[in-house]
C-alpha cells in the first residue's frame, strides 16, 4: 500500500508539474502575441526594407544578390548565441544573487513561473527573429554599393581629411604617439570587439523591459542608421577607403605608407584589421555568396554605432555613458589608425546617429503627447 499511495503522490507531482510549464508556456504564447502586437513597427519597417532591397537589386540586374535570408543562417546562429548569454545571465543571476537551495528547480521556476521573465522572452523574441532578416538584407544590399555608384569620393575625401586637419593627414598625427606595434595591436582588438559588444547591447535592450520607450528609440535609431548611413549615404558617397586607395584611385596616395607599417607590424602581433581588408579585396574582385563582403567607408557605420550606444549610455547613467563614450572615441581613433577609414567619416558618422537619435526621440515623444487625444 505505501508504494501505491507513492506512486499516487509522484503521479500528482508530475501532473502539477506538467499544469505550471502548461500554464507558463500559455503565458508566454500570449505575451509574445501581445509583444508582438508592440513590435509591429518595427517588424513592418523590415519587411517593407526587405521589399525595396529585391526591388533595387532586380532593377541593378543583381537579383540574387538582395535575397533577404541570404545571410540568415550567419545572423540567427549571433541570435542563438545571444540567447544562450541570455539564459546564462539568469543562472548566474540565479547563483550570485538569489542562491537557493536547488539552482536548477529555481531556474526551471524562473522560466516557467515568473512573469518578469515572460515578459523579457516576450519583447527578445519578435526581435532576436526581424534583426537577423534586416541585417541579411544590408549585408547583401551592401554588396550592391559599387555596383550602383562606382568608388568616385576616395580622392576627394582624401583631401577633406588633410584641410580639415591642418593640412595634415590624420593617421599621421595619430602615428607618433600610437604608432607601435603593441599598441596596434590593441587598437585592432578594440576595434574587433566592437561586433561582439554591439550584440551585447543589442541583447540586453531586445530583452530590458524597464524602459520600453528607450528601447524602442534604440532600436527604430539602430535600423535607421544602417539604411539611411549605411545604405543611401554610403551608395551616395561611395568610397573604399585609406585601406584600399590605391587600389581605388590607381596611385598609391598618402597612405601607403600607413598600409607598410601595418604589413610590418602584423609581422610582431596577430593584426585581424589587414587581414580582413586583404580578404573584404579578393571577394570584391572574384565575388561570391559571403558574409566577407561588401566595402564602403563613408560614413562609418562602426563609429556611428559606437556614437549609438554612447547616446544609449546617457540615457541610463553617467558612469556608462562616460565608458561609452571613451569607447567611442577608441573606435573612431581605430579607425584611423588601421586605415579603414578618413577622419571625416568618424565624424560623418557620429553627426549622423545624433540626428537620427534625437529625430526618433522626438517622434516618439510626439506619439507620447498625441496619444491620450488619440484615446479620447
Amino acid at each position: 500500500m505505501p508504494s501505491i499511495y507513492g506512486r499516487q503522490a509522484v503521479d500528482g507531482v508530475d501532473r502539477m508539474q506538467s499544469v505550471a510549464v502548461a500554464a507558463g508556456a500559455r503565458r508566454v504564447s500570449a505575451a509574445v502575441v501581445d509583444s508582438g502586437r508592440a513590435h509591429a513597427p518595427i517588424a513592418w519597417f523590415v519587411f517593407a526594407y526587405a521589399a525595396c532591397g529585391l526591388l533595387i537589386s532586380a532593377f541593378f540586374g543583381q537579383a540574387g544578390e538582395a535575397w533577404p535570408l541570404l545571410y540568415i543562417g550567419f545572423f540567427f546562429s549571433k541570435s542563438l548565441v545571444l540567447l544562450l548569454i541570455y539564459v546564462f545571465a539568469r543562472l548566474l543571476h540565479g547563483m550570485v544573487i538569489v542562491r537557493p537551495a536547488r539552482l536548477f528547480a529555481h531556474v526551471w521556476n524562473d522560466f516557467t513561473a515568473n512573469p518578469d521573465v515572460h515578459r523579457q522572452l516576450a519583447a527578445g523574441i519578435p526581435l532576436a527573429i526581424l534583426v537577423p532578416v534586416f541585417l541579411s538584407v544590408f549585408a547583401s544590399l551592401k554588396v550592391l554599393i559599387p555596383e550602383v555608384n562606382p568608388f568616385g569620393w576616395d580622392a576627394t575625401f582624401a583631401e577633406w581629411d588633410r584641410l580639415l586637419h591642418g593640412g595634415i593627414d590624420p593617421w599621421r598625427i595619430l602615428q607618433p604617439v600610437i604608432g607601435h606595434p603593441f599598441i596596434t595591436f590593441m587598437f585592432d582588438n578594440v576595434y574587433c570587439a566592437w561586433f561582439y559588444l554591439l550584440q551585447l547591447v543589442c541583447i540586453w535592450q531586445a530583452f530590458s523591459v524597464s524602459r520600453p520607450r528607450l528601447r524602442m528609440q534604440f532600436f527604430l535609431s539602430f535600423l535607421l542608421i544602417w539604411v539611411v548611413l549605411g545604405n543611401i549615404g554610403a551608395t551616395l558617397l561611395s568610397s573604399a577607403g585609406p585601406c584600399f586607395y590605391a587600389l581605388a584611385v590607381g596611385s598609391a596616395g598618402p597612405y601607403q605608407p600607413l598600409m607598410d607599417y601595418l604589413r610590418e607590424a602584423a609581422h610582431q602581433y596577430p593584426l585581424w584589421s589587414p587581414n580582413m581588408q586583404q580578404i573584404l579585396w579578393q571577394n570584391y574582385l572574384h565575388p561570391e555568396v559571403s558574409i566577407t563582403r561588401g566595402i564602403s567607408a563613408m560614413p562609418s557605420i562602426h563609429v556611428a554605432m559606437a556614437a549609438l550606444m554612447a547616446l544609449l549610455g546617457w540615457r541610463i547613467g553617467r558612469a556608462l555613458g562616460l565608458a561609452l563614450t571613451a569607447y567611442a572615441v577608441l573606435i573612431l581613433i581605430a579607425s584611423v589608425h588601421l586605415g579603414w577609414h578618413y577622419a571625416i567619416d568618424g565624424y560623418a558618422g557620429i553627426v549622423g546617429a545624433y540626428v537620427i537619435w534625437r529625430a526618433v526621440g522626438w517622434v516618439l515623444a510626439w506619439q507620447d503627447a498625441a496619444q491620450p487625444a488619440t484615446g479620447s
